[in-house]
């Protein structure tokens, strides 16, 4: 691997971080069908966010420890669906990896 490619991935996770937390912290994201903010909304986004970081941290640090690690991997992608609204499969898929990336996400 060169200094070239270690680069380009890190600007790659830097770019897709700030579109994330651009969405996750502008109130524009979080409105009901009218337009309105609705802060429950916010707030739900926010959590579940924090929960996939929180689940991802405790799956490094148990990593001796596979039953607990599965779920909570399994756990992460529950939180991981209701952040984007997805399916677990739809993120798999080889046609939305591959999908290009636009202002509004893939």
């Amino acid at each position: 691997m060169s200094a070239k490619t270690s680069s380009s991935a890190i600007d790659w996770w830097g770019e897709r971080l700030n579109q994330f937390f651009g969405a996750l912290t502008d109130p524009a994201t979080f409105t009901d069908t009218s337009g309105v903010y609705v802060p429950v909304k916010h707030i739900q986004g926010i959590t579940s966010a924090e929960q996939v970081f929180r689940r991802i941290t405790s799956i490094q640090v148990a990593h001796r420890d596979i039953a607990p690690r599965r779920a909570l991997f399994f756990s992460a992608l529950d939180a991981l669906e209701r952040l984007t609204a997805r399916n677990i499969e739809t993120h798999c898929s080889l046609a939305f990896a591959t999908k290009p990336w636009t202002d509004s996400g893939p």
